[in-house]
């Protein structure tokens, strides 16, 4: 049924576009333009947890990234993280992320205990819908010094290197400063693999 302004019954009526039209703060326009089934701030995290590779007492492993995505229509405010566990943020975390905008951080595994460690980074979004939590995950083990039967994988997986013909008994460890572990002889002969702490690495040198 059509409206007839003129109708008395439609006195004080203002077509919704006109109101639209006026409004000063645009909160209505927004609303008429709000996508459908978005959320106003919602972020998006890329991982729900980091798994690292084992590493040496107080020795830094490499990076991984965790990106940031703002799924919603409106901006998203990082107010305050939180980083907890022998984890390292390595990259600056932005303020704010604008809508479709993202943004990449860098998170290390510093042990400073041996054995499985579990820490987070949490980011404090206000009432922003979506995730605010990474579990980091990994293990501390035992670190050869780099001054002490230290060496490289080549120089561990060649036959007529050093570490295998000088000194080489069951049970001996160096550092694989390659890879960042400790490997282990299962015994005295030059071509006696190495095994890493898990056991689950070994090196036959040829």
């Amino acid at each position: 049924m059509a409206i007839d302004p003129n109708d008395p019954k439609m006195d004080g009526y203002i077509p919704l576009q006109d109101y639209i039209d006026q409004d000063q703060d645009q909160s209505s326009r927004r609303i008429r333009d709000m996508p459908y089934g978005k959320h106003k701030e919602d972020l998006e995290i890329s991982v729900a947890s980091l798994a690292f590779a084992n590493t040496g007492l107080n020795q830094e492993s490499g990076s991984q990234a965790i990106v940031l995505t703002n799924a919603g229509y409106g901006e998203v405010n990082i107010l305050f993280h939180q980083l907890s566990g022998d984890f390292l943020l390595k990259s600056s975390l932005p303020e704010k992320l604008l809508p479709g905008e993202t943004a990449t951080i860098q998170v290390a595994f510093k042990p400073i205990s041996l054995g499985p460690q579990t820490g987070g980074l949490y980011l404090d979004t206000g009432n922003a819908s979506g995730d605010e939590f990474v579990e980091l995950i990994g293990t501390g083990i035992v670190a050869v010094a780099e001054t002490k039967l230290s060496y490289t994988a080549v120089e561990i997986a060649a036959i007529g290197n050093a570490v295998n013909t000088v000194g080489k008994v069951e049970g001996l460890t160096v550092w694989d400063k390659t890879n960042h572990r400790t490997m282990t002889a299962s015994g005295p002969a030059a071509n006696a693999a190495w095994w890493n702490a898990m056991g689950t690495v070994s090196v036959v040198p040829a």
